[in-house]
């Protein structure tokens, strides 16, 4: 089933955050769903962020934690997908994300939260998972 966040939280000024309306390309916002995997419980987390510093957040990451690794095999190990944007207003799934960090172990779920932000004041945003 797809998930659809319609309603993601992005940074706003002032580094206060706003909440972006559903199909609003005025301000840069549009409905975006990800169709995970059964089980996997993508979109328990999620960040809209600049990780590839090009000055724009509209990069995303989705956090999966009921994931099961890169090959299925490490229960519950999580996932985190990572959208270079700009991103489509499309229906995305796993195999289309740029980047993927796995859990590196069964239970660890990876994904269940993730942060974003400037951490070591070098541009881009960093993502902790």
């Amino acid at each position: 089933m797809p998930h659809e966040f319609a309603d993601c939280r992005r940074p706003g000024e002032n580094g206060k955050n706003i909440r972006s309306p559903v199909d609003d390309r005025r301000r840069g916002t549009y409905r975006i769903s990800f169709t995970g995997n059964p089980g996997d419980d993508a979109g328990t987390s999620l960040r809209i962020l600049d990780i590839d510093g090009d000055g724009k957040s509209d990069d995303l990451a989705v956090g999966a934690p009921g994931a099961e690794g890169p090959a299925g095999g490490r229960s519950n190990s999580g996932s985190v997908y990572v959208f270079i944007g700009p991103v489509p207003a499309a229906p995305l799934g796993p195999t289309a994300a740029q980047v993927v960090f796995f859990g590196a172990t069964a239970e660890m779920r990876a994904g269940a939260s993730l942060a974003a932000g400037d951490i070591n004041r070098d541009a881009p945003d960093d993502l902790v998972i």
